[in-house]
């Protein structure tokens, strides 16, 4: 056996960048955090690189607008 079966293929993950408030906690399930760097032009804020699941984008993007921060940039590989 081996091939087939019907079993999921691994989560694929993409990076996303992220502007957040400095006292956000972007803890968000499906993520990991990459970098966060204080952002000049926008003080209180600060960009977060994030490893976000692509099956959890959906989810995601909700839980990060529940903590006022938005997606900034989706990159793929």
């Amino acid at each position: 056996g081996g091939r087939g079966g019907g079993a999921a293929p691994a989560a694929e993950a993409t990076v996303i960048t992220v502007i957040a408030p400095d006292a956000a906690k972007l803890d968000i399930n499906g993520t990991t955090e990459l970098f966060s760097l204080a952002l000049d032009a926008k003080p209180g804020f600060r960009r977060v690189g994030l490893k976000a699941r692509i099956d959890r984008l959906v989810d995601i993007n909700r839980d990060l607008k529940a903590r006022g921060a938005n997606i900034e940039h989706f990159y793929d590989y």
